[in-house]
């Protein structure tokens, strides 16, 4: 299938597992990656406590893919030699790129000159400085196959920037796993029949949407507001911030595979992103956001409430496959849901409609083979 490609060799800096978002990330790519037939090797920190093996209950899915798990160091620019090392690794390796989303990682193994593809979530602006260095490094080497995006928007701001890399940009928007290769996941259309549910699978930084929910569950105290997902002090803000109602419900943090089946609990699952969107690090990564849950929620034929960011709208089409909503109109978002608590045929068609597109475009073996065939194409060259 591939000419050129047959090893990756991904490099991560987060500790395995833990509940960033990107970790889950991470491991999807990797898996796809291996599924679509590319030998794969996810290098990263281990987080203390983690037990040889648990790792694929915890994800929800089978791991494939070679993990080499190791005592984070701290040193400076252990990144850089966490690449550097890997890089050593590949020049034994026929057809062997390395692949992350670390500007360190990828400009360490850029002194071996081996071939490196650098995934970006965000734009250049809201890199650190010491990752625009990274970069800007990166880029005066001959090392660069690619550069992968999740968004358009993403891409007009590098092909901006930086000219030399408008044919060396791919937009993969994220994706998601299909339940129907998940075994022990059912599928379809599960309405719960009993109080409207309201659900929410997704970090609690500022921007996520927490300060609509929070309106929405005292706006409309007859449906039921469910939110999982979220670090201990972010749930403990919410919590007191909405200790005077009784309709919300908080989980907390569960592996995904666990909430990946919470999702089917839910009538109507919501994204209501705010204009400005704070990352892990307190970055905005509004220009750059291509939501995991989205994905997940129309793998799982769910009706979506979502906020009509362009990013957003690059994905969803409104009152076709979800209805989208003002982030800056909290009455645009009671109506929608009035809406949909009282139209079952609304909800089913929108779910229904999601889920084909889904099916089409957005699973993370057809997003991984964008990716590889784009890699194997710049190897050629």
């Amino acid at each position: 299938m591939f000419e050129k490609l047959r090893t990756i060799i991904y490099p991560h800096t987060s500790e395995i597992p833990s509940n960033y978002a990107n970790v889950t990330q991470v491991l999807k790519t990797c898996a796809a990656f291996e599924n679509s037939g590319i030998r794969t090797y996810l290098v990263a920190p281990k987080a203390p406590g983690h037990i040889k093996g648990d790792l694929s209950k915890w994800f929800g899915a089978r791991i494939d893919f070679e993990t080499w798990l190791f005592r984070k160091i701290s040193i400076p620019a252990w990144a850089m030699l966490m690449g550097f090392f890997c890089g050593i690794v590949l020049l034994f390796r026929k057809g062997g790129v390395l692949y992350t989303r670390i500007p360190g990682v990828a400009r360490g193994a850029s002194y071996l000159n081996v071939k490196i593809v650098l995934e970006l979530h965000v734009t250049y602006d809201n890199l650190s400085a010491r990752q625009q260095r990274h970069f800007k490094q990166l880029m005066a080497t001959n090392s660069l196959l690619g550069v992968v995006v999740i968004t358009n928007a993403l891409k007009r701001a590098y092909s901006r920037d930086y000219e030399s890399l408008n044919d060396k940009i791919l937009v993969a928007h994220s994706g998601a796993d299909d339940p129907g290769e998940i075994e022990g996941l059912p599928t379809g259309d599960v309405f719960t029949g009993k109080v409207f549910t309201v659900g929410y699978v997704g970090h609690l930084y500022p921007g996520k949407g927490m300060e609509i929910i929070a309106q929405l569950a005292h706006l409309c105290p007859h449906f039921s507001f469910e939110v999982v997902g979220g670090h201990k002090e972010d749930l403990e803000y919410w919590k007191h911030k909405t200790s005077d109602l009784d309709n919300i419900k908080y989980a907390g943090f569960l592996p995904p595979g666990e909430a990946r089946k919470r999702i089917l609990d839910f009538d109507v699952v919501i994204a209501p992103y705010l204009r400005v969107i704070k990352g892990a690090g307190g970055e905005d990564i509004a220009e750059g956001i291509s939501p995991l849950k989205i994905f997940e929620y129309m793998s799982m034929s769910k009706p979506i409430l979502a906020s009509s960011l362009p990013t957003i709208l690059e994905v969803l089409e409104d009152k076709v496959d979800a209805m989208l909503c003002d982030p800056d109109n909290i009455d645009d978002w009671v109506r929608a849901l009035d809406l949909l608590a009282s139209n079952t045929e609304i909800r089913m068609v929108l779910g229904k409609n999601a889920k084909e597109k889904f099916t089409k475009s957005y699973t993370s073996k057809a997003r991984a083979q964008r990716i590889l065939g784009f890699i194997d194409i710049s190897l050629q060259d």
